[in-house]
């Protein structure tokens, strides 16, 4: 398999043509972005159902479309190459009218995993409180519990990303981390950890919910217009999408922070006498360089993480 990304290269998101928040498929064109659009309807609306017609039919359709927005049309080669593309499951369920798809399809689990095929790729970030309470440096007053905003590499699994507050998650929020995850962050140099961060770059695709801070003026112009990336987000009201951050975010939680003072457990009742209010003894600081030595130094060494090549 061919793991090199394209620079020109623009996702199409196939839907269920009655199912807008079902992903089937994400296939790829080098064309202009203003036939995304065109080739997305044709397929969803007219390709994917019991009708079956053919490639011909198809392509004529998208040239009425093209003609209605003033495009040049597609040729037959080009519209085949495309529908070439298309999982052949997905068009037997589609063209035979199976309906129940979430039992089926890998996308239903998080389609997320089905494009993202080489390091740096896809990326997909998202926000969490940590199960643990932290104190202000100088006065010792409890803050309560810090948000983390934390981007994941879906095809290795390392973790791109992140950013640490006590602030609610907001648009400047996502740009911090992005601009952590981009450049060489020479961790060992600053904390003295054994391994060095080792995932940094320009991902091809952001992906991420449909919360205010990442549908964001700013935060798009900076993934489209300076980094030349592109934006994609999670359908709306299906959870399971999320599916590869919120396992770890658990897996931060559970297996890290639980051990630390100060926190509180993701079940309360586990925590019995334990007063994580009094017990807290991190600050924003500590609590940032304990979790970054963990990811540097067990999470990305632990269990099938794909390191990325020096």
């Amino acid at each position: 398999m061919n793991n090199k990304v394209r620079p020109d290269e623009k996702a199409i998101e196939l839907c269920h043509p009655k199912k807008a928040d079902l992903v089937l498929a994400v296939i790829y064109t080098r064309l202009d972005k203003a036939y995304v659009p065109i080739i997305k309807e044709a397929i969803e609306k007219h390709y994917l159902n019991k009708r079956k017609i053919t490639v011909q039919n198809l392509t004529k359709i998208i040239e009425m479309l093209c003609y209605d927005n003033n495009l040049e049309t597609l040729d037959y080669i080009t519209v085949l190459s495309i529908k070439n593309r298309i999982n052949p499951r997905i068009k037997q369920l589609m063209r035979n009218g199976i309906d129940a798809l979430k039992d089926y399809l890998e996308t239903s689990r998080g389609f997320s995993n089905q494009f993202a095929k080489a390091p740096l790729r896809v990326v997909e970030i998202d926000h969490t409180k940590l199960d643990i309470d932290i104190i202000d440096m100088k006065s010792g007053v409890n803050l309560g519990r810090p948000w983390i905003t934390l981007g994941i590499d879906i095809f290795t699994r390392m973790i791109w990303c992140l950013h640490i507050s006590i602030d609610e998650p907001s648009a400047n929020k996502v740009m911090k981390a992005i601009q952590l995850g981009i450049f060489f962050k020479r961790i060992k140099s600053k904390y003295n950890t054994i391994n060095e961060w080792e995932i940094s770059g320009i991902p091809r695709i952001f992906y991420f919910d449909n919360g205010t801070e990442f549908d964001n003026i700013h935060v798009k112009r900076m993934i489209n217009e300076t980094l030349e990336s592109q934006v994609m987000y999670r359908p709306i009201a299906t959870p399971r999408y999320g599916g590869v951050i919120e396992r770890i975010f658990g897996t931060i939680n559970k297996q890290f922070i639980h051990s630390l003072s100060g926190n509180r457990k993701s079940n309360p009742q586990e925590l019995g006498d334990y007063d994580a209010e009094t017990e807290a003894i991190f600050s924003l600081e500590d609590i940032t360089e304990l979790l970054i030595t963990y990811i540097v130094d067990v999470y990305h060494h632990k269990g099938k993480r794909k390191i990325m090549p020096t």
